[in-house]
């Protein structure tokens, strides 16, 4: 689906990222799952430009200013869908109590939404007014 406005974008972005964060739900396999296919649907896309016949620094141009904004907030959102093996870890093997480790990650948590917001709102400025 092609975007008809920066909120579109910002929202797909969002979405991206919710995709990513499930893990913190199941375990991180949800993470897993869409880093894999994010990783090839990007590469398919990039052999597809290439073999089209624009050149490799063209094709650079284009993914670079992705990778400003949306790649670290993606990067985000997959440590929030890695974060229940944290606490489990943590809750295990630590001598703090559940409570604390609890309160610990949920401010971590917190705190990595808040920044994926950011970034991805500064991508999708990027991406409408740039790219």
């Amino acid at each position: 689906m092609e975007p008809n406005s920066l909120l579109d974008l910002y929202f797909n972005n969002i979405i991206a990222s919710l995709s990513l964060m499930s893990g913190l739900v199941i375990v991180g396999i949800g993470t897993i799952i869409f880093l894999v296919l994010n990783g090839i649907i990007v590469s398919i896309s990039i052999r597809d430009q290439l073999n089209g016949g624009m050149n490799f620094y063209e094709v650079l141009v284009k993914i670079v200013p992705h990778g400003v904004f949306e790649v670290p907030a993606l990067l985000c959102a997959s440590i929030i869908g890695f974060k229940s093996i944290t606490i489990i870890v943590r809750i295990l093997f630590s001598s703090h109590p559940n409570k604390k480790i609890l309160i610990d990650e949920t401010f971590k948590i917190i705190l990595l939404i808040f920044i994926i917001i950011l970034l991805l709102f500064l991508g999708a400025v990027v991406e409408w007014y740039i790219t």
